[in-house]
């Protein structure tokens, strides 16, 4: 008898992986790890913020930022925006020393971040731990910067909106107010994680505050080499006017708000100044989908890529619209372009194999999770999603080992047990399926499926009275799983 896994296939969006940038700390939020008390949250943070000044050409001040330092090698992260147009910069932290900024090891304009080497002691380096997972609407939140130049200023407020837009992905809206010189600023949960970077505030109307949620730091890409901040800025200065990114600044300022018609305005003007922008494509497509004209929006990621054919985001850009369209035969052939740009890009990997998984070949979906167990091993979702296709094709010993090493990567990541409990089933083990089960509503107690094969287990077990029992929680979770639920408990009656 195989194991009923309700409607919906398990999948692990890449949205929710582990930050994989190099030198980052990532923490696994366990229910049994209590929140810092605000005071200690605050002053850790404090310990990693700084603020960021930067200088012109002739060394006179013309900027104000905010970055943290994310690993014990002096690595820190802020909006790339804050970079623009400098020729030197410096970061003062909390102890009140200032220190130079030395190279650009990483940016990305789209997303707006860049990753800055600062020339810090070893012994004076603080760094912040990046969240697994994005925060969720009414999460509390604290913001530590400098606005107006008021160093290592806090505020607290709540996530109110989040948006997964193209090109871009994760951002969100949050209450804490935020003024000029917050920009780069850690947004940090109650355990002093962080989930996002404040990006920007609009004006447009009521001012509102928007941060790049924290798995954007996934798409920041190397530079070739360490280049200086003046070096940066002058290479940036020879490939596209200053004109050109005021344009897809303040057309990102009404895409992130669902203005699409009015973003599209600023980013075809754009395209018209800088034919080479690859910004303003990737604004174009961005907006053609939320106008829903597909044929536009390919065309536009197609433009970037004829720009730019080195650019592994910019194929995993296209391949996740195609795989969104539905059109999974050209998601895969565009995810494999991705890695003959760059055969290190993860996120095009992994969608990858989930779409051959939507196009029903297995085989070759369990090639590309050992692919890339092979470049990348501690990248627990690969093991669960190759427990997942392993347990289809009925290999279930390697389901089995794949699901317990994701858990000996991420502990109480209850899919992973869920998982597992299909296995037992299909393998007939059920008192083990039943344990796998209650071990992931341990972890996560409004697990629905869990709840749901849980009765399934009880119904075949015999015992009705038990089965009623998760079909009251069901009420309460999943009125469509309940009803189901209560349809097999009376339907031989």
């Amino acid at each position: 008898m195989k194991a009923i896994a309700g409607d919906k296939r398990l999948t692990f969006g890449l949205l929710a992986v582990a930050v994989l940038l190099g030198g980052c700390t990532a923490k696994t939020l366990s229910p049994d790890l209590p929140p810092l008390t605000i005071n200690r949250m605050v002053a850790d943070v404090q310990q990693a913020v700084a603020t960021i000044r930067t200088f012109n050409a002739e060394m006179k001040p013309v900027g104000l930022g905010t970055g943290f330092f994310i690993n014990d090698k002096g690595h820190l992260i802020t909006n790339y925006h804050v970079l623009e147009g400098a020729y030197k910069a410096t970061v003062k932290t909390r102890d009140g020393e200032s220190y130079p900024v030395v190279s650009v090891l990483a940016d990305n304009e789209t997303v707006d971040l860049i990753q800055l080497a600062v020339d810090i002691p070893a012994e004076r380096r603080h760094w912040l731990q990046i969240a697994e997972t994005p925060p969720e609407i009414a999460d509390q939140v604290v913001v530590v910067g400098s606005p107006l130049g008021l160093e290592q200023t806090v505020s607290e407020g709540i996530v109110s909106a989040i948006r997964d837009v193209p090109d871009v992905g994760t951002i969100f809206q949050f209450s804490a107010p935020i003024s000029s010189g917050s920009s780069g600023s850690p947004v940090v949960n109650r355990y002093g994680q962080v989930v996002g970077i404040v990006s920007f505030q609009s004006r447009i109307g009521q001012n509102l505050n928007f941060a790049l949620a924290s798995d954007n730091l996934l798409k920041l890409e190397q530079t070739e080499t360490a280049l200086s901040v003046a070096e940066w800025t002058y290479a940036r200065i020879k490939h596209k006017p200053r004109e050109v990114q005021n344009l897809c600044r303040e057309g990102f300022s009404f895409s992130i708000r669902g203005e699409y018609k009015e973003a599209l305005n600023y980013f075809q003007e754009a395209v018209e100044n800088s034919p080479d922008s690859t910004e303003a494509w990737f604004g174009l497509g961005n907006c053609y989908i939320g106008l829903e004209q597909p044929a536009e929006a390919i065309e536009a990621y197609q433009q970037v890529i004829r720009t730019d054919p080195a650019n592994a985001n910019a194929y995993y850009n296209l391949g996740h619209y195609y795989r969104q369209l539905g059109r999974y035969e050209e998601a895969v052939a565009t995810f494999r372009d991705a890695l003959a740009a760059n055969p290190k890009h993860l996120p095009s990997h992994f969608e990858m194999g989930e779409t051959l998984g939507q196009l029903g070949r297995p085989e070759e979906e369990k090639q590309v999770y050992q692919d890339i167990i092979g470049k990348a091993p501690k990248f627990f979702p690969a093991y669960f999603r190759l427990g997942l296709v392993c347990n289809q094709l009925g290999l279930y010993d390697q389901a089995i080992a794949a699901q317990q090493q994701t858990l000996a990567l991420k502990p109480d990541f209850a899919p992973a047990h869920y998982a597992l409990g299909l296995v037992y089933a299909n393998m007939g083990n059920y008192r083990k399926e039943a344990n796998a089960y209650k071990e992931a509503l341990r972890i996560d107690p409004d697990f629905v499926e869990a709840h749901y094969n849980m009765g399934l287990y009880y119904l075949r077990a015999g015992e009705r009275t038990a089965a009623l029992e998760q079909y009251k929680i069901l009420k309460k979770l999943d009125e469509d799983k309940a009803n189901r639920l209560f349809d097999l408990v009376y339907g031989d009656r």
